[in-house]
């Protein structure tokens, strides 16, 4: 009786092992577990039983392609064909639980050869944040419903787009504040007229010998324009931008020509000047070989009222040679340097002491060494020595020696969204960590 008791409570233990525990889960909770499973395995739930046949097609649908090797890259009749069979969220953008959506970021990464999808268009009308990578905006009758009436922040990266349809849309964004570019292609010249924008980023990575220009037409808010690009490849024209703060990076390589009204500049070399800009009150600079204090102050004398300068060491810097024998009578009011890429050459020093001895306005001075681990305390005051803080011109400056890990790229230098979309940030505050 007892060997009888003793094999029939195994039995139940077995058979207690077999209980699909799992599956009396509430279909809620079974459709988050199968959320996580890569996209393949979750769709292979559907054999297990008829009580997890129903499960995936109505659990959220997360397609990653990021991971996806080229070679093996799906084609969107594929994802189509996933989606149409999947009737839970994510079905291609048309789920209502989508409605009234007010941000969307639709990258599309494998190239601009894909159109924007019409189903994306649905959420124009809510939108105050958007971000378009790696596709062409429609053409003909489609291009007509690009209107976004409440959006705010707008990122276009390597998408295809014409030149006057790109100006239609601005056109139909009437509350924009920042706009980023990053890398676009299909227009040379860019026109901007808008009454609320106050962030404009401009990144070109263009190799062709083609010239973009970028012409700010009438920005009565602007407050921000931030650039970077290839050798030879942006003019800039700014026609009317009375509330512009911060400008930059400006380098003869991004930025051959630039224009303010009645200031022009090739490079470092003034062309024209009958006015001053004085609503310029941050400049970053960048010039890899030929950066001088001359040009420095051919800059502070078209920006009169700089009070922060952000500036990149070069490989050549040259002293100062035109304004020599004028240095006595120069009005240097910036009140905050920061020197990225410093290694301490003589070069380097020559430079940041014409600033310690002559900004008499001086608050700060940061300078940023290349590498991790040069600033030493033997370092430091051998360079507070040869910079001669004791002589500085503003008594009351500090200075400041940190090192990074950071290798300056010149005018390549990201301009990512956060710097654009960021109103309330400066921008340039520790420029070379923003990703």
């Amino acid at each position: 009786m007892g060997m009888l008791t003793r094999a029939k409570k195994r039995r139940l233990e077995e058979e207690e092992n077999r209980i699909d525990r799992i599956s009396s889960l509430p279909d809620a909770i079974l459709g988050e577990i199968v959320s996580l499973l890569p996209t393949k395995d979750g769709g292979r739930t559907q054999v297990l039983s008829t009580r997890w046949r129903h499960i995936w097609r109505f659990a959220p649908l997360n397609i990653d392609l990021l991971h996806c090797p080229r070679r093996q890259r799906v084609r969107f009749d594929q994802i189509s064909g996933i989606l149409s069979s999947h009737k839970g969220p994510g079905h291609w953008l048309r789920s209502p639980a989508l409605d009234k959506l007010q941000v969307l970021e639709f990258d599309l990464i494998c190239s601009t050869n894909t159109r924007l999808l019409a189903s994306a268009q649905r959420f124009f009308s809510t939108l105050r944040i958007a971000s378009f990578g790696g596709c062409a905006f429609p053409v003909g009758k489609a291009a007509l419903a690009l209107c976004f009436p409440v959006l705010e922040q707008l990122s276009l990266s390597s998408v295809r787009i014409s030149e006057c349809l790109m100006h239609a849309l601005l056109a139909g964004c009437p509350v924009l504040q920042s706009l980023l570019l990053d890398n676009n292609d299909g227009y040379l010249r860019l026109r901007i007229m808008s009454p609320t924008i106050r962030s404009i980023g401009v990144r070109l990575r263009c190799t062709t010998l083609e010239v973009y220009q970028l012409i700010i037409e009438d920005a009565p808010c602007l407050e921000r324009l931030l650039l970077s690009g290839l050798v030879g490849k942006m003019y800039i024209s700014v026609i009317s931008a009375p509330r512009l703060h911060f400008l930059g990076q400006l380098s003869k390589e991004a930025c051959p020509r630039i224009q303010f009204s009645t200031v022009t500049f090739e490079g470092s070399h003034i062309i024209s000047l009958t006015m001053v800009v004085r609503s310029v009150k941050a400049l970053a600079l960048s010039y890899m070989d030929d950066l001088s204090v001359d040009a420095v102050i051919d800059f502070m004398k078209c920006f009169p009222c700089i009070e922060k300068l952000n500036v990149e060491m070069g490989r050549r810097i040259a002293g100062c040679r035109k304004y020599q024998d004028l240095i006595g009578s120069l009005d240097i009011g910036v009140k905050k340097i920061v020197m990225t890429n410093y290694i301490g050459c003589r070069t380097d020093v020559c430079f940041a002491k014409f600033f310690v001895l002559h900004a008499r306005l001086l608050e700060s001075m940061t300078l940023e060494f290349q590498k991790p681990g040069k600033t030493s305390s033997v370092l430091i005051e051998k360079q507070r020595r040869l910079l001669q803080i004791e002589n500085r011109a503003s008594r009351s400056a500090r200075f400041y020696f940190v090192s990074c890990n950071y290798l300056c790229s010149g005018p390549n230098c990201i301009v990512c969204a956060q710097q654009v979309h960021d109103l309330s940030a400066d921008p340039f505050v520790r420029l070379h960590h923003w990703t």
